[in-house]
């Protein structure tokens, strides 16, 4: 196994760009998200429901159950060639998630963006993926060439539950693992899940907002009335999802109480004017206040700081 020049694909993302913060090259971030979403599913083999996906991180994880895996060695439907992804490798540590611990006592376990986070840092620093090279190819660094029908029925075996004299000893750790500092990650997330949170919720903002604008200025002859409604509602849901608790004002209503008053007017507008200039104008506000925050805009100051830690 060659930890010094491995072999290595590219999978969903830009070159240059790294796992946290996504780099959207002009798509709104919610439709990036979508479509990778997709793109993970389909090529994993995965459902929708075994997937984790995050604003917070470019690409989609795997959702690893707590339980471990009931039949097989991994998710129903698994695809061999997909076990060329370091997702699918994960150690355990990385798999599971963390018990946080508060001075008061309590625990609760990692958040999914908390989650999405520290994985997506302990990959990127372990070298697992790289910006400009791409994410290695774990089947490529035990000789297995998953470009071989032999090589994917042995992997599919696998799958199934026989054992491989190399597939059983396929471990991640000698990457991932950092035994003087085993929780960095974890500490380097808690210190900047707010301010991402925040950056995230601006960037979607402003892909919602474009998308809303389009919406209201559509022809009003080639649009029905249903099909806006239809629309204004998916892009409602992505808002509540992403930033509803967002306050518009300090001490104000929040996103998810803005839209759901929007929501409503929308199913009494018994027009496609009532709806594009009422409804729709009132949830293009929302998010442009969201967009324009200056508290939640002052968090990209750390983006430099998210950066020079993946380099690291």
């Amino acid at each position: 196994m060659d930890l010094l020049t491995p072999p290595r694909h590219a999978w969903l993302t830009d070159p240059g760009e790294h796992l946290l913060m996504p780099g959207t090259g002009g798509t709104a971030l919610h439709t990036l998200v979508r479509q990778r979403l997709r793109a993970a599913t389909d090529g994993w083999g995965l459902s929708p429901a075994d997937v984790l996906t995050s604003p917070l991180v470019a690409v989609p994880l795997p959702a690893y159950p707590d339980a471990g895996f009931v039949a097989g060695r991994r998710w129903a439907g698994t695809r061999p060639e997909a076990m060329t992804h370091p997702l699918l490798w994960l150690p355990d540590r990385l798999a599971s998630r963390y018990d946080l611990t508060f001075e008061d006592g309590t625990t609760r376990p990692e958040s999914d963006p908390e989650y999405a986070v520290r994985v997506a840092l302990e990959v990127e620093t372990s070298g697992l993926y790289d910006p400009e090279q791409g994410w290695v190819d774990v089947l490529g660094l035990y000789d297995l060439d998953a470009t071989d029908p032999a090589v994917l029925d042995r992997v599919r075996r696998w799958l199934d539950g026989s054992t491989d004299p190399v597939l059983d000893t396929i471990d991640l750790s000698d990457w991932t693992e950092r035994p003087a500092e085993p929780d960095w990650a974890l500490a380097q997330t808690q210190a900047l899940i707010t301010d991402l949170m925040a950056a995230s919720w601006v960037i979607a903002a402003e892909g919602l907002l474009s998308d809303l604008l389009d919406l209201a200025g559509v022809d009003r002859t080639g649009v029905s009335l249903t099909a806006a409604h239809t629309r204004l509602h998916s892009l409602c849901r992505v808002a509540t999802d992403w930033i509803g608790t967002v306050p518009l004002t300090p001490g104000g209503a929040s996103v998810t109480d803005t839209v759901t008053d929007a929501l409503d007017w929308a199913d009494e507008a018994g027009t496609l004017p009532a709806l594009l200039d009422g409804p729709v104008v009132a949830v293009i506000e929302a998010m442009d206040a969201v967009r324009a925050n200056p508290v939640l805009a002052a968090s990209f100051d750390n983006l430099t700081e998210v950066a020079a830690l993946a380099e690291e």
